[in-house]
């Protein structure tokens, strides 16, 4: 209110006192240099509106200094607040005191400062502006400018060319027009003056055609524009000079030393002048009248565009053409938001700073984000890489996101997939929170989606997000999301799951590795698509390599061994870290062997030796080797390698390796703890020389070996007896391994209840007397029990077989 009441007040003290102090709604700045070959009684002056401190440019007339010239101040004055064309200086306010006339208008610079640096392109369109306005004048007011030359054309901020200088605009129907009484007093206007106007008088003009003085001076300045200052007056007869080929005929037409004959300016806007015919031009007068087309004709114009921005002026780019295509858009005079917003993005990206990007672009993004029509929705994800990095991430997280997420739930598969795609190029400035929740409930919804392309790009977007995800959340969720995207039926979906455990590699620890990620790799090596094969094994090489360096720097856990048996040492020469746990297997394994062989040579005699005994207490490894060696010897060495190659195999399984534990636990050495076998596998079967019921026996039974020790030693328990091999050729629990089973177990009789009464201080015997059922000194044994024993030693040594078949063959065996 204090502020009104003050401005009442001044208003009132000037009008009554004559103040220098005009009530005006602008202020005034520094002012502009003109140079002295332009120069006017006009002082040009920068200023601001002060309701929102736009710029403006003020024209302000010293009364004192140049009081012959009021008339054509007030004159100015007075026809800059009546006159109205897009193309004329638009008045803003004005003030007249005793001492000075001001006049504001938009902000402008006068075209003759900038003759130097002229864009060709904004010459042709100024000169079609001045041609246009001076039509307007001449035919459509029936009014004479009398002042056009250089000095009276000013430029925007766009490179538009404004009419000025209207101090001598009038209509030959007043009665003391101020053209024929005061054009003198215009400084430098003799030059531009037509030559019956400098034979005779301005009184001249009123017998002529009222466009023949605009005309001469509108051919003065296609002269002056091309080349250079006019010096004195122009002759008709002088050469064009730099006047382009297209406009010299338009030109001479317009300098005829006959003002009847001369044409007028409107004869410069038909149709089929080449100089006013570019693409430039084309552009600006189709944003003029973009309201009035249609759809194909839009389209056609936004291509233009498109193909032409590079050739386009960077200001009028900046500051004309993108507006009018903001407006448009915003306001549906472009439909075509798919073509229209790119063309806006790049000059916006190309011509602005941030501060004005983020004033002119970024609140129409989020408007056109809030719409609901999916066309823009489309364009809108299409072109983020060419805004996202003017907006600021308060701006993302606050008022684009909640619109975009909207995308991940949308029945359009185009718009889901576009919206995946988007993540990728906002992710940077999204928040963790957004990240870590929003982002990655949407992407294990669309992992599942019904189109396969969906499903591929959301397990690439993952892959690329990670390192944007913090740790707790990367260990609960990569590993599950590819290891799913592994079992896609669509080939794309596993390649990129493959892809992104490769990029993602530094993320998992080596148990992860092994355990949950390469077993579901494994798979993909043998799939039917090449393209996955490839991929696969190279996947599977760099996950055995970060597997293999893990388990090189695992510490190696220090375990102390029964009876005497020692890991080896340190210095030992070892050929490769497997054979360590081998040389202490068979450390122990022959620990065990001994004790057991002790406890059996008290007893048992050697099966197939001759009619000496042999020497009990010694272990086989401490039987001297020499040419007459008995067989079961050389056997037994064979089985010791054997048990050798297959305790580091069974080391290796880690589903034997969780089966030993418990034996582990119980005993340091893991190996003693076998009592629960001996009274039942390790009984000692007699031989002979005829079939027992029907199972014949190519060699004698011997003493169970160290190998078949090893290979019972992968279970912690004594195995059950074998099941009966179902009709399909397998048994249930060993899916791989019935189908070897020999057939002749199904031919075995049941065993009787006979008793079976153990040999007691037996001497040596040939094979033939252990098959007798008579004699003095011979043991008896059920039949029925020697064919359960052998039928169940010939199983097991069966499966053991198979086992190192399979394992020589590469094959994989089922989970036991």
């Amino acid at each position: 209110m204090s502020a009104y009441v003050y401005e009442f007040a001044k208003s009132t003290i000037s009008r009554a006192l004559g103040s220098n102090l005009p009530n005006v709604s602008f202020t005034v700045g520094e002012q502009q240099p003109l140079s002295a070959q332009y120069s006017s009684y006009w002082a040009i002056h920068k200023g601001s509106k002060k309701d929102d401190n736009s710029p403006v440019t003020v024209f302000i007339f010293d009364c004192a200094r140049h009081r012959d010239k009021i008339t054509l101040a007030k004159n100015a004055l007075k026809r800059s607040r009546t006159i109205r064309h897009p193309d004329v200086l638009r008045f803003v306010d004005g003030a007249e005191t005793d001492t000075q006339i001001l006049i504001a208008t938009e902000a402008v610079t006068p075209l003759s400062e900038q003759l130097n640096d002229l864009d060709p392109n904004l010459v042709a369109w100024g000169l079609y502006r001045m041609a246009t306005v001076i039509k307007f004048l001449n035919v459509d007011c029936s009014m004479i400018h009398g002042n056009l030359q250089v000095g009276s054309i000013y430029t925007t901020k766009a490179g538009e060319w404004k009419l000025g200088g209207l101090d001598l605009l009038c209509s030959l129907k007043e009665d003391s027009p101020i053209l024929i009484n005061n054009s003198q007093l215009v400084p430098g206007l003799t030059r531009y003056g037509p030559p019956e106007v400098r034979t005779g008088s301005w009184a001249t003009i009123r017998s002529n055609p009222i466009h023949a003085v605009d005309s001469w001076a509108f051919g003065c300045l296609i002269h002056e524009l091309f080349n250079g200052p006019i010096s004195g007056s122009i002759d008709p007869l002088d050469p064009p000079g730099k006047v382009p080929q297209s406009l010299v005929s338009a030109y001479r037409r317009l300098i005829t030393a006959d003002p009847k004959r001369r044409v007028t300016v409107e004869t410069l806007l038909g149709p089929g002048k080449e100089y006013f015919n570019s693409n430039f031009i084309q552009v600006c007068l189709f944003m003029e009248q973009i309201s009035l087309k249609d759809a194909h004709e839009k389209e056609a114009f936004l291509r233009k565009v498109n193909d032409s921005l590079d050739s386009f002026p960077s200001d009028f780019t900046k500051y004309k053409l993108l507006p009018a295509l903001i407006n448009a858009l915003e306001y549906g005079s472009l439909t075509s938001t798919k073509s229209a917003l790119p063309s806006i993005l790049r000059i916006g990206s190309a011509h602005l700073s941030s501060e004005e990007y983020e004033q002119a672009v970024i609140p129409v993004l989020v408007r056109l984000f809030a719409s609901t029509e999916r066309g823009v929705r489309v364009s809108l994800c299409e072109s983020l890489d060419l805004y996202v990095e003017h907006v600021s991430p308060k701006v993302i997280n606050e008022k684009i996101f909640p619109y975009l997420a909207m995308g991940f739930t949308d029945t359009s598969p185009v718009i889901r997939e576009l919206t995946v795609k988007a993540i990728l190029s906002i992710v940077t400035k999204l928040t963790d929170r957004i990240i870590n929740n929003d982002v990655l409930r949407y992407l294990a919804k669309l992992q599942t989606d019904e189109e396969p392309g969906i499903r591929a790009n959301t397990t690439i977007c993952l892959g690329k997000i990670s390192k944007y995800l913090n740790d707790s959340t990367r260990k609960k969720v990569l590993i599950p999301a590819f290891t799913r995207a592994l079992r896609d039926p669509f080939p794309p979906s596993r390649n990129a799951a493959l892809l992104a455990i490769s990029a993602t590699l530094d993320y998992y620890d080596g148990q992860d590795i092994a355990i949950r990620i390469f077993p579901n790799v494994c798979p993909m090596m043998v799939d039917p698509e090449r393209q996955i094969r490839v991929q696969a094994l190279k996947t599977g090489e760099v996950l055995l390599r970060r597997a293999e360096k893990y388990a090189n720097e695992m510490p190696e856990p220090v375990k102390a061994v029964e009876n005497g048996a020692q890991a080896p040492s340190a210095g030992a020469s070892q050929t490769s870290p497997s054979s360590d746990w081998a040389g202490w297997a068979v450390s122990a394994l022959g620990a065990s062997a001994s004790k057991l062989s002790g406890s059996l040579s008290s007893s048992l005699p050697i099966l197939g030796s001759t009619s000496k005994p042999p020497a009990s207490a010694t272990s086989p490894s401490e039987q001297p080797e020499s040419a007459g060696a008995r067989p079961s010897t050389d056997r037994a060495s064979q089985d010791w390698r054997s048990a050798s190659s297959m305790s580091m195999r069974t080391a290796e399984s880690p589903v034997v390796a969780n089966i030993i534990a418990p034996a582990t636990a119980k005993d340091d050495s893991g190996w003693d703890d076998f009592d629960e076998w001996k009274d039942d596998e390790l009984a000692v079967v007699p031989t002979s020389s005829k079939p027992l019921n029907g199972v014949t026996t190519s060699s004698p039974l011997r003493t169970p070996s160290p190998a078949t020790l090893s290979s019972r030693l992968a279970y912690a328990t004594p195995p059950p007896a074998p099941a009966k091999p179902s009709s399909n050729g397998k048994d249930s629990g060993w899916d791989d391994w019935g189908a070897g089973w020999d057939d002749n177990s199904n031919n075995v009789p049941a065993p009787t209840k006979s008793p079976v009464s153990p040999p007691s201080g037996l001497s040596t015997a040939e094979e033939g007397d252990w098959g007798s059922s008579g004699g003095a000194g011979s043991p008896v044994f059920s039949k029925s029990t020697a064919e359960k024993e052998l039928e169940r030693e010939r199983r097991k040594q069966r499966m053991a077989e198979l086992r190192e078949q399979r394992k020589a063959n590469k094959l994989g065996a089922k989970r036991i």
